[in-house]
């Protein structure tokens, strides 16, 4: 994967090279013109093709294995041609190989007459004994040239899960409620061990958006802490059906039920949770507790709706801080040795 800075940068200029003096190969950029040259036991072989300004890919494949010997170019992901019945033969290795010089063993390129490239590289691989099929080079410029995608990744448990003191399950969350999850066949057992939560997205976090992070057949004992991503002002977690359902979610502050709106019904989730800590729906400021100020909260939030909320947040030029993520404890590596990332879908 290389870009191309300018289409007169010079002649001679040699993206990569392996091989000696008599055997090798190697792509040289002269000013516009891509040369993938082959230097075997019979004659040289090589392939040109003209380049755009701009990042490009370029797969060279030697294929020794199909009787006569054939060499092919592929760029950008498209076949350009390939070139049967040659003499390659198979070097043993072992030669220097090198990016970006100004010299080469190709001919034409002499020892210290060709330019430096110009330009970045972003990608070199070399492979030996494989050769690449035209799927496989579509696949690979596509993995490298598409927008990134998210997704979560799931980790299965046959049998029981325990979380003992110490140990900490690490789940990602991103945008459209996509979200790492943990999937066990029998039990959770909670023995101290902790769950901590990190937002991977680029959207930010906004009221309604809920996160299926467990499934599990029942539940036992107490979660020892629980780290949240902080939200903007305004928002706050319900984590209260975390150990039922699975589920985690983001509401509008004093909206404890989880409906989109602040009103009389939450009071009474309020009050049926006061004097409840960690995993709570009515914990209305972030402070890891319910308590007379998450009523507080409640009552300056009377009336408000998640849409209301979301207009406000559109029209404000700098949006509040969020409360302290709740952490209730020093915690050590994650549980599950095969955990994976929310990832992006974007090799190279």
């Amino acid at each position: 994967m290389f870009r191309v800075a300018s289409t007169s940068a010079g002649v001679d200029q040699v993206l990569f090279e392996a091989g000696g003096l008599t055997q090798g190969v190697a792509f040289i950029l002269s000013d516009d013109q891509l040369r993938f040259h082959v230097n075997g036991d019979g004659a040289n072989v090589d392939i040109t093709t003209t380049l755009d300004g701009g990042w490009h890919q370029a797969v060279g494949v030697i294929d020794l294995a199909s009787g006569g010997d054939a060499v092919s170019l592929y760029v950008d992901g498209q076949h350009l041609t390939t070139l049967t019945g040659q003499n390659v033969g198979d070097w043993a290795g072992g030669n220097s190989a090198g990016l970006g010089a100004g010299s080469s063993h190709v001919p034409g390129v002499g020892s210290g007459a060709g330019a430096p490239y110009h330009s970045l590289i972003a990608a070199a691989r070399y492979y030996q004994d494989t050769a690449f099929s035209a799927g496989q080079v579509l696949q690979n410029y596509q993995s490298i040239s598409l927008e990134p995608t998210q997704h979560g990744s799931v980790f299965s448990v046959d049998g029981v899960l325990s979380l003992s003191a110490g140990a900490v399950a690490r789940l990602d969350v991103g945008d459209n409620s996509l979200s790492d999850k943990i999937v066990i066949d029998e039990s959770l057992s909670l023995a101290g061990g902790g769950v901590e939560i990190s937002y991977v997205g680029a959207d930010g976090l906004a009221a309604g958006d809920a996160f299926d992070l467990l499934d599990f057949a029942s539940a036992s004992g107490t979660l020892g802490s629980l780290t949240l991503p902080l939200l903007n002002g305004g928002l706050m977690w319900r984590t209260g059906e975390l150990l039922t359902s699975g589920v985690i979610s983001v509401a509008i502050a004093g909206d404890y039920n989880g409906d989109g709106r602040v009103d009389a019904a939450d009071y009474t989730v309020w009050r049926d949770q006061r004097g409840a800590t960690l995993l709570t729906s009515a914990d209305g400021n972030g402070d890891g507790q319910v308590d007379e100020l998450d009523l507080t909260v409640w009552k300056l939030q009377f009336g408000q709706s998640a849409a209301s909320a979301a207009a406000r947040a559109a029209s404000a030029a700098v949006p509040e801080p969020a409360t302290a993520v709740i952490l209730l404890a020093a915690l050590a590596a994650c549980v599950a040795p095969r955990r994976r990332r929310l990832r992006t879908d974007a090799g190279c």
